[in-house]
């Protein structure tokens, strides 16, 4: 620190004395060194006390933005971090280390949502770490385990065409995640189990409609139609004994008549109410 102050000091005697632009340049330099090894000393605090200092001295010069970014996210204050580096990138006057900065960050918030189970919020901050640095290699690790983890949530959920689809945008960032790689495995087969399942459930439908369109079918309902009809005309005349005959015949070809069934009992109700009187 006392380096620092004698620099400091001996640039204020420069700007006394006259020497305006060497005092200025020479200030800037002793504080852009003070900040850097603040930085590197992990005392943020001081790197944004003085980074503020240059900048009230030279409030365009980029660096020491940069530097004041960089001391916020070291004390914790991530949303002012974020903040400070969208002013950096929205003034024009960044540099490639701003963005590589922010994209770190970025990072690892995405990796602390993706650990806290924030799928979606995970994701969100991973593409944007992503696409202002395409270069960021844990970006695009964590964005693959993240759509690994989408899918894995999505196959519980039955959604195995959706699962089979995050687990394949996940190799797509990173061609060996084995968790991507196993669970585009399983959701493949489900569906395929699923496929076939369906096929089954439609050829029985198929079948059923064919038999039912059948000429031996239709055959057997007209056959049980007239048969229920002369048990309702018996039933009429208050021939019980022949109705029950006759629904008992339609019955016989076609199981499935409704009204015959609910005619048979009201025919074994009046036999029985007969027998009891």
């Amino acid at each position: 620190m006392e380096k620092y102050e004698d620099a400091r000091r001996f640039y204020r005697n420069a700007l006394g004395q006259g020497l305006a632009h060497a005092g200025r340049d020479g200030m800037l330099n002793a504080l852009l060194a003070q900040c850097q090894d603040s930085l590197d000393r992990g005392s943020f605090e001081e790197a944004y006390s003085v980074s503020s200092e240059a900048l009230a001295l030279a409030p365009q010069d980029s660096r020491f933005s940069e530097i004041r970014c960089s001391a916020l996210e070291g004390m914790g204050k991530t949303d002012d971090a974020l903040s400070c580096y969208d002013q950096v990138l929205s003034s024009g006057q960044w540099s490639a280390k701003a963005k590589e900065a922010k994209s770190l960050l970025l990072t690892r918030l995405g990796q602390e949502e993706l650990a806290a189970g924030n799928v979606s919020l995970a994701l969100e901050w991973l593409e944007q770490a992503r696409l202002l640095d395409p270069q960021n290699q844990d970006a695009a690790q964590f964005q693959a385990k993240a759509l690994s983890r989408r899918g894995d949530l999505l196959y519980k959920d039955g959604q195995y065409a959706l699962a089979a689809e995050s687990y394949e945008a996940a190799l797509a960032f990173s061609s060996n995640e084995p968790s991507a790689l196993e669970g585009k495995r399983k959701a493949l087969e489900a569906l395929s189990s699923l496929s076939r399942s369906n096929d089954s459930a439609d050829l029985a439908r198929e079948n059923k409609l064919e038999k039912e369109s059948s000429p031996e079918k239709k055959l057997e309902s007209s056959e049980s139609a007239r048969y229920l009809e002369m048990a309702e005309e018996y039933m009429g005349r208050g021939s019980i004994s022949s109705a029950l005959q006759s629904v008992n015949r339609s019955l016989q070809a076609d199981m499935g008549r409704e009204d015959a069934w609910l005619l048979q009992s009201e025919i074994l109700l009046s036999l029985g109410n007969n027998s009891q009187s």
